[in-house]
């Protein structure tokens, strides 16, 4: 195993490569894929309560993703992925419908919280 870093250059990342990981990965190589929005984002008002709604997909992948972001900026995502824009559009209505507002509000169970402190 060679490790290359130059440690006079201060704040430089250092690469470990081998011979293993050395192979080409076309996946490496291509550029990040374009974000597609749909046209059925929206910010949404209920009973006071301001949501944002975004609902896109990945330009190299199919299969629509729908988040919902509350006020409080807390975020939520479905776990599976909808055929079109349409279906994922649909289950926001739906949630909506079966649960209220609140469905977006208070699933502090599901919450997941992210470690404190800066990325070094």
């Amino acid at each position: 195993m060679t490790i290359a870093a130059d440690l006079s250059v201060p704040y430089q990342h250092f690469c470990v490569f081998s011979a293993a990981n050395l192979k080409y990965d076309k996946a490496m190589s291509d550029p990040d894929p374009d974000v597609i929005y749909s046209r059925f984002c929206r910010h949404f008002t209920w009973d006071g309560h301001k949501l944002e709604v975004n609902i896109y997909r990945l330009s190299d992948r199919p299969g629509w993703q729908l988040e919902v972001i509350n006020e409080e900026g807390t975020s939520t995502v479905w776990d599976d992925l909808f055929a079109n824009e349409r279906e994922a559009n649909d289950a926001f209505q739906e949630a909506l419908a079966d649960e209220g507002i609140a469905a977006f509000f208070e699933n502090v169970d599901t919450v997941v919280p992210f470690p404190g402190g800066r990325f070094h």
